[in-house]
């Protein structure tokens, strides 16, 4: 069976993009993962990170995003973990891409980002936490 792993903890904090970016650009480089595997793996953790900053909390305390990548058998799960609010991306609105700008609401471009590049989403609230799984079947050389 063919495994990588690698697990990463983050607080709650814009700041930590960047050091976030480069663990899964070492992650992609040291699993062998195309150009296209990697940048889309990147594009959906900077969403799914930025969104749990920017959204996920009601206080301006510290708190810890979890972040688990796992390549088995040509197959990534991303595992991301934190304490905020409850948020089922899973049950919210598709995005209306059919009206024009002016008349779209905002917010929901970075959720259908999501939902085109993986295969599986899958959430859960488990003891005060959010854990969503998302899968991805990684493309060939």
């Amino acid at each position: 069976m063919d495994t990588a792993n690698l697990s990463l903890e983050f607080t709650n904090d814009l700041d930590e993009l960047e050091n976030l970016r480069r663990n899964v650009e070492n992650f992609c480089k040291a699993n062998g993962l195309t150009r296209r595997n990697a940048f889309a793996l990147n594009l959906v953790i900077d969403e799914v990170f930025t969104n749990i900053v920017s959204y996920g909390f009601n206080d301006k305390k510290e708190h810890r995003i979890k972040i688990d990548l796992r390549i088995i058998n040509g197959e990534l799960t991303v595992r991301v973990e934190d304490d905020g609010v409850p948020f089922d991306p899973t049950a919210a609105p598709k995005t209306d891409l059919c009206c024009s700008i002016e008349d779209r609401k905002i917010g929901g471009i970075g959720l259908h980002l999501i939902n085109q590049i993986v295969g599986e989403i899958i959430y859960k609230r488990v003891k005060d936490k959010n854990i969503l799984v998302l899968k991805k079947c990684l493309d060939k050389k």
